[in-house]
């Protein structure tokens, strides 16, 4: 008998016969997970002020929620950002604690958690796809609104296709998912300087889900 000829196989053509996707090379970027902020909901034995919570804490603002006639209250919401474990949290509200004491347990009412891509070759083009690719490839999205805007505020403008994202994305807008009100809201865009507004040394992307949640 003739002997059996054998051809080999191309990678590229076994994943066209099987509808098989390559899979996507992340290897250009530099991926961090992060918790960007905790949303916390304090009451107070005592009554206090704005001032004192925001120096004692270290952070910029509180909402006295049952402010008085001279302006204290015993009630507030704060955001914590960037923190490192539920212990530096807790050291962070005890500096204002140690001696205005809680009513009650501190209670979570926001959390910002990002999947930040930072691009080593400092492309922006680079980054514009991977957002794309945020968008494109989430398991889950939290709403069927999706918007466009320059900031948080505003109703933005409604986006409806892949392409008006891929658009708003290389125009430099922001992507959100949901309303403005929403518990759950997911943004996404391309970030090319630090909270002041000062241009950073590296490009880099931030995808971010917003979740409302309680402690328990």
């Amino acid at each position: 008998m003739p002997e059996t000829e054998s051809h080999e196989i191309s990678p590229e053509l076994i994943n066209a016969l099987t509808w098989c996707k390559p899979l996507a090379d992340y290897s250009a970027f530099k991926m961090n997970a992060v918790i960007d902020w905790v949303e916390l909901r304090i009451k107070l034995k005592n009554p206090s002020n704005f001032d004192t919570v925001c120096k004692r804490m270290g952070i910029p603002y509180a909402a006295p929620l049952d402010k008085g006639s001279g302006g204290a209250a015993t009630e507030f919401t704060l955001k914590i950002h960037d923190p490192t474990s539920w212990r530096s949290i807790h050291s962070q509200l005890e500096r204002l604690t140690h001696d205005h004491p809680l009513a009650a347990p501190p209670e979570v009412i926001g959390i910002e958690v990002a999947l930040d891509a930072y691009s080593k070759a400092n492309d922006i083009a680079e980054l514009q796809d991977m957002a794309k690719r945020f968008y494109r490839t989430s398991a889950c999205m939290v709403s069927d609104v999706r918007r466009a805007a320059a900031g948080y505020k505003g109703s933005g403008k409604p986006l409806t296709t892949e392409s008006d994202i891929t658009r708003a994305l290389k125009e430099g807008f922001n992507v959100y998912v949901g309303n403005k009100t929403a518990s759950e809201v997911q943004h996404i865009y391309v970030k090319t300087t630090d909270n002041g507004g000062n241009p950073k040394s590296h490009w880099f992307l931030m995808a971010l889900m917003a979740v409302t949640s309680a402690l328990t």
